[in-house]
């Protein structure tokens, strides 16, 4: 893998790959972050995910040719190292256990696509918002379990729209949480102080 892929350093907020482009491989992040965004009909941005360093993204187009459903954009300085996609089938087509690998993550995705059509129904706005911060703080394609990382420059106008709802209503919802001891708010960051907690009250019936 390490012979078929190049070094890419990105400055901040300079873009990866853009929303409907041509399928560019497998990117992991090795410095920095990356903001998985899609742009919406009414012209927002819905942050999906954040890419941490030791982690990776673009399964879903190396699996199945066609352009990413997203972008991905760099926060800060980034580093990244990227392998092009005809490089990823010869690596991953292999064998059965090998193109799991490339697969488990998009059937992760799936899963937690179908909790969420349930939850923005049957859970309220405060446990969508817990549910969130955790997802957030985790890799995306990754099942909700391991420590929270702070979620640092996340506008709380982002997380928002990410739930759907107003930045006042969300900032509400923090405001009580940080009173819970939940989580703790700074400037320009979120500290997740007790995880279990926060998780419990986004599964509560």
């Amino acid at each position: 893998m390490l012979t078929s892929g190049r070094m890419r350093q990105l400055v901040h907020r300079e873009v990866l790959f853009e929303q409907e482009s041509e399928a560019s491989g497998l990117h992991a992040v090795i410095d920095g972050e990356i903001r998985i965004h899609r742009l919406v009909r009414n012209g927002s941005q819905f942050m999906m995910g954040i890419i941490r360093p030791g982690e990776w993204t673009g399964f879903l187009s190396c699996l199945d040719g066609l352009p990413h459903s997203y972008a991905g954009i760099g926060q800060r300085a980034t580093k990244v190292f990227t392998i092009p996609r005809e490089s990823v089938l010869r690596i991953f087509e292999r064998d059965v256990a090998t193109f799991r690998l490339l697969l488990e993550p998009e059937l992760v995705i799936s899963r937690k696509l179908s909790r969420h059509l349930t939850d923005v129904s049957t859970r309220s706005l405060a446990q969508r918002v817990a549910s969130r911060l955790s997802e957030l703080g985790r890799w995306a394609y990754s099942e909700d379990e391991g420590p929270i990382t702070p979620l640092k420059q996340v506008s709380q106008e982002e997380l928002a729209a990410s739930v759907g709802a107003t930045r006042q209503r969300v900032n509400a919802i923090l405001r009580d949480f940080q009173s819970r001891e939940f989580l703790k708010l700074g400037y320009g960051s979120i500290v997740i102080l007790n995880a279990e907690a926060l998780e419990s009250f986004a599964s509560a019936d």
